[in-house]
């Protein structure tokens, strides 16, 4: 079966971290988290799956434009891409017909959407 990597977007960034700053540990709404780059852009660092978690505006601040070392914080898992691809969070009804071959006991809808 043909492998696929989820696509780095702010969406996806937010289901791998489960709403949760990857610093301190608490879940937050979306309205209180905020993309880090845990080596920051200023520093060299990269926009991507390896280097992007999610952090709460506190946790943020403190950090700042400082790698990991100087800002004394401590990332609770390393960033790595997801182990998961956009097609396998689609729920059972929203699989199409035509996918009948391979995703066998579950009842697919049509093409057409209905």
């Amino acid at each position: 079966m043909p492998t696929c990597t989820a696509p780095f977007t702010r969406r996806n960034l937010f289901q791998r971290d489960a709403h949760t700053c990857q610093y301190c540990g608490k879940r937050y709404p979306a309205d209180r988290l905020s993309v880090d780059h845990v080596l920051p852009r200023s520093r060299g660092g990269h926009t991507g799956w390896d280097n992007c978690v999610l952090a709460c505006v506190r946790c943020n601040s403190s950090k700042g434009d400082r790698d990991l070392k100087l800002s004394g914080l401590r990332l609770r898992r390393p960033p790595r891409p997801p182990r998961w691809t956009p097609y396998l969070n689609l729920r059972p009804s929203e699989w199409l017909e035509s996918w009948s071959p391979f995703t066998t006991g579950y009842e697919p809808r049509s093409a057409t959407g209905s």
